[in-house]
């Protein structure tokens, strides 16, 4: 089972990191490793079908969504009048104004 979640860890980084470069190769061809897999999981062990349906329905598919940090959107508007600053940041932000 360590060598599973240790597989499912590092899958998980490189979409990550795919999403983030905006290559959607990789992901690709991560989704078609685990599609093999499990189609092979599921050739060997058919009564394990309901459970990993289970399992993609009510943990893997909604950690998609809410897991991945910076894969965010975010809209922000503002309106500078006179000498006024505007500071906008979907993330960390830093500002040094000690001139």
């Amino acid at each position: 089972m360590a060598r599973i979640d240790t597989q499912i860890a590092d899958t998980r980084a490189h979409a990550i990191a795919a999403r983030l470069a905006q290559d959607d190769k990789p992901e690709r061809e991560l989704v078609i490793d685990w599609q093999n897999r499990l189609s092979q999981l599921l050739a060997a062990e058919p009564s394990l079908g309901t459970e990993l349906r289970r399992l993609l329905g009510d943990t893997l598919t909604p950690a998609l969504d809410a897991s991945a940090p910076g894969l965010m959107t975010v809209t922000m508007w503002a309106t500078a009048q006179d000498n006024s600053r505007i500071y906008q940041a979907g993330g960390d932000q830093y500002i040094d104004e000690a001139r």
